[in-house]
């Protein structure tokens, strides 16, 4: 599994998945006419606000704007570092407003896993990866492939006295491991969680009322991450693929329209009542700048590289979390 060293270091050094809370903010609707389909955001500002921006009041909302953005960065990566210091307990939980998400790992190779979603004090749950159907097809691939093992690797667990390589490795089976919930709706209404297997990765969204699988985005490097709920917490803005900004449709989730395309990768998004704010990573994964756009309109306001020193640290931290995580080791 040492691949996935790729998808994490990519998610953490280009993306990674991270939990805002834009609940209680009051939104206008975005109208058709505000999203750009497939386009490059434009990156002039217009000559009459020019006076505007170079303002020191102005000035000031951009340094606190930057310092928000960076802070929820680094608290990104090392929640992420987290979740792999945990990968192999049990269980897991994550809070997120006034519900929570427990997930219970399998244990291989009887062991199903699933979730179990607190929303306002009701519980639902949901199976996993390792369902009925991936148990019973597991237990017979063990038969009839060569799945055993002497070997002292992180990717095994033991069965009948014997050492058998994990179903999510890559040589013995498909089965996706789960290592991250992602987010679920603010009425916890939808579920949305990664999973890897060997180096293909994968995020669902699941219906948790009806435990249906409505959404998957199953190729690699194509994670959601960013997630923010809006206008009334019947819209969701996220990050797709690191590079594309989508926004659902108001009365089809999931269904989306593309907001904007970028050339590099964004590494953080904060959203507030005025502004979308993105970090962007370009120059070899070594250089940051913050991009400012209007929040209705999304029309660019601000652009501006990040101070060399602070790229530097932004970079070293992000390789220091990968270090301390020993993400190579999966």
């Amino acid at each position: 599994m040492k691949k996935i060293f790729t998808l994490i270091l990519v998610s953490y050094l280009l993306v990674s998945c991270g939990e805002k809370d834009t609940n209680n903010i009051s939104e206008p609707v975005l109208t058709p006419s505000a999203i750009v389909s497939n386009e490059v955001m434009p990156t002039k500002i217009i000559s009459s606000e020019a006076e505007i921006l170079a303002s020191q009041e102005y000035q000031k909302e951009v340094r606190n704007l930057e310092e928000k953005l960076i802070t929820s960065y680094k608290q990104k990566l090392e929640e992420r570092k987290k979740e792999y210091k945990n990968k192999n307990s049990p269980s897991f939980t994550k809070k997120f407003w006034n519900n929570s998400v427990t997930y219970f790992r399998p244990a291989f190779p009887l062991k199903t896993d699933r979730f179990e979603i607190n929303v306002n004090g009701k519980i639902y749950t949901l199976p996993g990866e390792y369902w009925e159907k991936e148990k019973k097809d597991f237990l017979a691939r063990l038969k009839t492939w060569d799945c055993l093992t002497k070997e002292n690797r992180e990717d095994i667990f033991k069965y009948n006295g014997k050492k058998y390589i994990l179903p999510s490795s890559g040589d013995c089976g498909w089965v996706h491991e789960i290592y991250s919930i992602d987010n679920i709706s603010p009425r916890g209404r939808y579920l949305i969680y990664s999973a890897l297997w060997y180096e293909h990765t994968l995020t669902r969204i699941i219906d948790v009322v009806s435990g249906k699988r409505i959404a998957i985005y199953d190729w690699f490097g194509s994670e959601i991450d960013d997630i923010h709920w809006i206008n009334n917490n019947e819209q969701m803005i996220y990050l797709y693929g690191q590079s594309e900004l989508r926004i659902t449709k108001r009365d089809n989730f999931p269904e989306f329209d593309v907001m904007a395309n970028f050339n590099d990768a964004i590494v953080e998004m904060n959203i507030d009542e005025k502004f979308i704010t993105l970090l962007k990573q370009a120059d070899q994964q070594k250089s940051y700048e913050i991009v400012i756009y209007d929040r209705l309109s999304l029309q660019e306001k601000w652009r501006q590289k990040i101070p060399e020193s602070t790229s530097k640290d932004l970079y070293d931290f992000g390789y220091k979390i990968y270090k301390e995580a020993t993400w190579s080791s999966i």
